[in-house]
């Protein structure tokens, strides 16, 4: 594989015509643009025009708007794919002029506002059903307390309590309850092998001394403060709860899914979104002032031609030159091969491209 001669240009126009001499020449990827702001004293930098930073975090923000949505449609996407094809990231091929159309058609803030409401919605109803589920787990213990919730509450001689006991600790902790207390009792509501569920009465002249007991035996007091009716009525509640916000899980579900026709044109916005971002950052290397822009690059020499041409389709105004490599300049290495020993420049670029002033190994 042969290196392709290179050539040093320089290209100066008016700031009217800069973009769409960077749209030309981002299409043909025929220039190598280098940072010329590096080579510029720092004070005449500080008066070159900057690019537009605003813009271009205007540009990044839709990108991972886009972003976004592609992610949430592939995450509800259920087309199967093969294996050669799910390590391969997803492109379409469009033309310019299709990038350029492809937001109005797309309608984008609409989708990302439809898409981002859904998320949303879908975000809330998955963290309620976890809530309902934790609720439901903690009622199972109770079902066989036969008293309203809202009914277990102290009154002025009395106080009530709820909580787990751990089953080896049951048998020390009713004794001391016998022999310490005169006005407490309790009653087993369930047990779980662990634990055991413990519905506790008392007057209020022992809760000292209960608290005592209940301390030293690893008693854990349970409450249900949003609930009221009987730990059964409470569960069926929870359940009816919990079917109506699957069947909205699985509905949400759906309409992401129903939107899945935008994908395709969002991959192409996205793809469009980063030839923006790319444009700006290239703009970056630029020397610039209000009127003016200047460009350094590269190009390989047979392009020359091909370069000259697309760069006064953007207008004649626009000076172009070119040189040669200084002795004490390195180029960029670029192969320049044969239809038929194309495929193996792929082996080159793993292994490394020969340097510019050397010998290529590759043969040709």
């Amino acid at each position: 594989m042969a290196i392709a001669r290179m050539k040093k240009v320089y290209i100066m126009g008016h700031q009217s015509i800069r973009e769409e001499l960077l749209e030309g020449l981002q299409e043909a990827e025929l220039v190598h643009i280098a940072n010329l702001r590096e080579k510029i004293e720092p004070d005449v930098l500080d008066e070159a025009e900057i690019v537009d930073q605003e813009e271009l975090g205007s540009l990044h923000l839709k990108l991972s708007k886009v972003g976004f949505v592609l992610d949430q449609l592939g995450r509800f996407y259920t087309e199967k794919k093969g294996f050669l094809s799910s390590l391969i990231k997803e492109k379409v091929v469009v033309s310019l002029e299709d990038l350029k159309k492809v937001e109005e058609k797309l309608n984008f803030e609409q989708v990302y506002a439809e898409c981002e409401a859904l998320e949303n919605e879908f975000v809330r109803v998955l963290s309620n059903l976890r809530h309902l589920e934790e609720q439901r787990k903690s009622l199972v213990p109770w079902l066989g307390l036969d008293l309203k919730i809202e009914d277990i509450r102290d009154t002025r001689e009395t106080g009530i309590i709820t909580g787990k006991l751990p089953v080896s600790n049951f048998k020390k902790f009713s004794s001391d309850i016998e022999s310490e207390l005169s006005y407490t009792c309790f009653n087993t509501v369930s047990e779980d092998g662990r634990n055991k569920c413990l519905f506790i009465i008392y007057h209020r002249e022992e809760e000292g001394a209960l608290a005592s007991i209940l301390g030293r035996h690893g008693f854990q007091e349970v409450t249900f403060p949003e609930l009221k009716d009987t730990p059964e009525i409470e569960y069926r509640k929870i359940q009816k709860k919990a079917r109506a916000l699957e069947q909205r899980r699985d509905e949400i579900r759906e309409e992401i899914q129903r939107k899945a026709s935008y994908r395709e044109g969002l991959l192409v916005f996205h793809d469009y979104l980063q030839s923006l971002v790319l444009r700006k950052e290239v703009g970056k290397k630029f020397a610039t002032t209000d009127q003016v822009f200047l460009i350094e690059g590269w190009v390989k020499e047979k392009d020359m031609a091909a370069v000259s041409e697309l760069v006064w389709e953007a207008s004649d105004a626009i000076d172009i030159s070119y040189s040669d490599p200084a002795p004490d300049e390195e180029p960029p290495v670029i192969l320049e091969n044969n239809r038929w020993i194309e495929p193996f420049e792929v082996i080159t670029e793993v292994y490394g491209a020969p340097h510019p002033k050397e010998l290529d190994p590759t043969p040709y």
